[in-house]
């Protein structure tokens, strides 16, 4: 999990970068979509704004959440990917078709080892990630006194 900490560390060093207004925004695809030039208005600056003190955690919080469900859910469409590579498509009639389909399992590799994961995994993560996001999100409330 050194990659979540070095991400966490980049985007807080980073601070909020300045976003769009909805109004903005569909603006600009207007524009787009008429080929004309997209115009932004960012107002009096561009850079980005500090994080510091508990927003740093509560951003923190949010980040490692939101990282976790989409780390997830790419490992979820890895997986669907290859049992179609592995196991073709299920219409097909195929020798290995009467042996059943071969489980997937994907294993992840890097200097301090490896770990196996299965289907069941990834389901049983992401079914757990709303509990993991409330115990952050109560943790972060502790830590600012909030509680």
């Amino acid at each position: 999990m050194d990659w979540l900490i070095f991400e966490l560390m980049e985007g807080i060093q980073a601070g909020k970068h300045p976003s769009e207004s909805p109004d903005a925004l569909a603006q600009a695809r207007r524009d787009v979509r008429s080929d004309r030039s997209p115009e932004f208005d960012f107002g009096p600056t561009t850079e980005a704004v500090p994080i510091s003190g508990d927003d740093q955690i509560e951003w923190a919080v949010e980040y490692v959440a939101n990282r976790l469900d989409a780390t997830l859910a790419e490992l979820g469409r890895a997986a669907a990917n290859l049992d179609i590579i592995v196991n073709g498509n299920a219409s097909k009639a195929t020798s290995t078709a009467k042996q059943g389909p071969q489980e997937v399992m994907i294993e992840l590799a890097d200097g301090d080892g490896s770990r196996k994961l299965e289907r069941n995994d990834i389901v049983a993560a992401s079914t757990e990630l709303p509990g993991l996001r409330k115990e952050l999100e109560a943790w972060s409330a502790q830590v600012r006194g909030q509680v």
